[in-house]
């Protein structure tokens, strides 16, 4: 199966419009919220209280401009940031988890909240307390049938030794990615990018998304690169963003990998478009605040 992938490496399949089409989901008149899927950010911690945050906004907007995306948002951060989190934006419904950092005695909590899609990582912090609360989690919410976006810290907790199912798609960075695989890709030319993402993918039974100015989406089968126009969304809290709008694409059109690769790339035009404006000076938020600009080209009503 490699083998035959790497064949096509010469003119490998590039992101673009037409996979942010297939990934949208007409939105029905008289639909609710509830109808268009719900989506839960758990993420937050002592130094990071706007990740989630940021996720949300990824997914919030892409509900504003795309009528295929989620319908409900909700955040579920540690109780020392909860306020924080709810002065920020009022767009979101914020659950107070039970103590300051994330633990197993929320898992319940998190369970019972309304979602059909989790993006587990933004922000949540590296003690030991968390990573086994985020391992734990991570195991529970596939086991209730929950698709998952799993970043950042949340990474960090997974063993290459279990599958995870084709309803999860993780976000590794190349820092991330040597972590989880002890291979650094940081010098590695687009063919080893790809090749490694794509076995990985095969080993965890997820969706890959190692990003990068070339980023690589793979379900372990079949693969697409996006290939940025500019550095711009190299900059904190962009990712986090990302996370969302995979998220909100999840909600709505289900398939995985096709729904990753139409938030990179919806991700990447953001990007490109504020970068002819602000040059390399953007910061997550107006990823964010401007993902309507791109998405309302790609409105579906029934």
């Amino acid at each position: 199966m490699i083998c035959m992938l790497m064949q096509s490496l010469k003119g490998f399949s590039k992101a673009g419009a037409a996979d942010v089409r297939r990934a949208t989901e007409p939105r029905r008149m008289g639909s609710n919220k509830y109808d268009n899927g719900s989506v839960l950010i758990v993420g937050g911690g002592r130094e990071y209280h706007g990740a989630p945050l940021m996720a949300a906004f990824g997914a919030s907007n892409t509900i504003a401009a795309l009528r295929t995306a989620s319908g409900n948002v909700t955040i579920a951060v540690p109780n020392r940031v909860a306020n924080a989190v709810r002065a920020l934006s009022a767009n979101m419904i914020v659950r107070e988890l039970g103590s300051d950092t994330l633990s197993k005695a929320d898992i319940k909590v998190i369970g019972s909240i309304r979602h059909d899609v989790t993006v587990i990582g933004p922000g949540i912090d590296t003690d030991k307390k968390s990573l086994e609360a985020i391992h734990s989690l991570i195991k529970a919410e596939i086991k209730a049938g929950k698709s998952l976006v799993i970043d950042a810290t949340a990474i960090k907790t997974l063993l290459t030794s279990e599958r995870l199912g084709k309803h999860v798609v993780i976000t590794p960075h190349t820092g991330e990615f040597r972590d989880l695989t002890g291979l650094d890709l940081k010098k590695a030319g687009i063919t080893e990018r790809i090749k490694a993402s794509v076995q990985v993918a095969k080993k965890l039974g997820c969706v890959v998304v190692l990003k990068g100015h070339e980023t690589v989406i793979t379900d372990g089968k079949t693969f697409k690169v996006n290939v940025a126009k500019t550095s711009a969304l190299a900059t904190i809290g962009t990712g986090d963003v990302l996370c969302g709008i995979i998220a909100s694409y999840m909600a709505s059109h289900k398939d995985a990998y096709e729904s990753a690769v139409a938030g990179v790339h919806v991700h990447s035009l953001v990007g490109d478009m504020l970068a002819g404006k602000m040059g390399t000076h953007i910061i997550a938020m107006d990823v964010a605040e401007h993902i309507p600009d791109v998405l309302k080209g790609f409105d579906v009503a029934v």
